[in-house]
């Protein structure tokens, strides 16, 4: 008999947040039968959403401050800070500052946009004397190497003039050197964690460059000088004993992952570091059943993704996992093999984008009623 229900979706991508798919879907299974208590614990894996699943899942309000957009010009950009365990926790979403959301279309260039922004944040959770300080680095606008927020918290650069400047994805070939004397010396007793969705190294073929920059604005005619800059920061930074390269996921944010960790930052996976943090896996211990997803499920959802994370919980407690999403693509099956017991597209006929988007909620929660009918006749 289902008596528990654990509702732990990712969002669905520019259309519904994750606490939006959870609530549609605690609707469906309450239409058919009220006494089933549903706990609802929405997820992220590093990406947009992760500030508002924090906050949320500990109450925390958010807190505002200006900082620099990838252009340099100036925003007030939410934080959230937790309270848990008497340890003051900073959580700080690189896409509210660095994000690619932030410009218009013609604005898009990782060659000229800076994570400067990203850095000030983190100064200020710095300032607000955070123990610990989150990062999810999830939608960029940038490909800098993370020089914007390094400068921001204390990095010198020098070019080939000997001047101080701020780096960007152009001019990261200009650097001479780089120089760490005047780091923010709060860094030393905080703990920053980066919560990264990806794996690529810092640069080459399956780099921040050749993978990610193109999504960003970059034209593919420039990739290689991008590239190029990307490595001369590692080689630089090779040469003070940090080699980049061999960082798994320090390509993420355009490089940013792998600049954070120059200065202590740690290189987490999203959905772990963001499971840990809400005590997921307590709740799918408990659970009779389990409801997860996002917007588009496909083969790419079993590497990293909350789905696939959610499976493996799954599997480890023997829990029965259903994934619902807008779309099933090619591949999708390799779910499957990670703990995930079934997944349904929730659309119930052919039908527009536009029109999937609009009818989200009403479809999440019929679908959702549908399979709370047949498990419960088990």
């Amino acid at each position: 008999m289902i008596k528990n229900v654990l509702i732990s979706p990712d969002k669905f991508k520019e259309c519904l947040s994750a606490l939006e798919v959870s609530e549609a879907i605690a609707e469906g299974i309450k239409r058919f039968d009220s006494s089933i208590h549903t706990i609802i614990k929405p997820m992220a894996d590093g990406g947009d959403g992760t500030l508002s699943v924090l906050a949320q899942a500990y109450n925390a309000s958010y807190k505002y401050f200006d900082v620099s957009d990838p252009l340099n010009r100036k925003i007030s950009v939410p934080m959230a800070i937790l309270n848990k365990s008497h340890r003051k926790i900073g959580v700080i979403e690189m896409a509210k500052a660095s994000g690619l959301a932030l410009l218009k279309q013609n604005e898009r260039d990782p060659n000229i946009t800076s994570t400067l922004g990203t850095g000030e944040l983190i100064a200020k959770a710095l300032h607000e004397n955070c123990d610990e300080i989150i990062v999810g680095i999830g939608g960029s606008a940038t490909n800098d190497a993370g020089a914007g927020a390094l400068h921001a918290l204390g990095v010198q650069f020098i070019n080939r003039d000997d001047k101080l400047f701020i780096p960007t994805g152009r001019t990261l070939d200009q650097i001479k050197s780089i120089h760490f004397e005047n780091l923010n010396p709060k860094l030393e007793n905080t703990q920053l964690k980066i919560a990264c969705d990806v794996s690529n190294p810092f640069y080459g073929p399956q780099g921040a460059t050749y993978t990610f920059a193109p999504q960003k604005g970059a034209p593919n005619t420039g990739l290689a000088k991008l590239d190029k800059g990307m490595q001369h920061f590692a080689d630089l930074l090779k040469e003070k004993n940090h080699d980049l390269q061999s960082i798994k996921g320090s390509g993420a944010g355009g490089g940013i992952a792998g600049g954070l960790f120059v200065i202590g930052g740690e290189l987490q996976k999203g959905f772990d570091l963001i499971s840990k943090a809400v005590d997921l896996e307590n709740d799918v211990h408990q659970a009779d059943l389990v409801f997860t997803g996002e917007g588009k499920v496909d083969a790419s959802s079993a590497k990293g993704k909350v789905i696939s994370g959610i499976g493996k919980l799954c599997q480890k407690y023997d829990k029965t996992a259903v994934a619902l999403t807008g779309k099933l693509e090619d591949g999708y099956e390799e779910i499957f093999n990670h703990g995930i017991s079934s997944a349904f597209s929730i659309q119930n006929q052919p039908m527009s984008l536009n029109d999937s988007f609009q009818q989200s909620s009403k479809l999440l929660s019929n679908v959702s009623e549908n399979i709370i009918r047949l498990l419960s006749k088990k």
